[in-house]
């Protein structure tokens, strides 16, 4: 949640994973240091929209 460029390449990562994995398989999106609120970069609201895009869910957690 702290990394826009991360978050601005999951859609490639999407595209990987299609490509290369059997159609059924499960993802799920999950954006990490959601506890780092003053570094945030991404809202909760852009994740859980990106992931609605690709029928995924989306959760937040904190590696703490």
């Amino acid at each position: 949640m702290t990394d826009r460029e991360t978050f601005e390449n999951v859609r490639t990562w999407i595209s990987e994973i299609e490509k290369y994995s059997q159609s059924n398989v499960c993802k799920i999106l999950v954006g990490n240091k959601c506890d780092l609120e003053s570094q945030r970069s991404v809202t909760t609201e852009e994740g859980r929209d990106f992931a609605a895009q690709f029928n995924m869910p989306f959760l937040e957690t904190s590696a703490r």
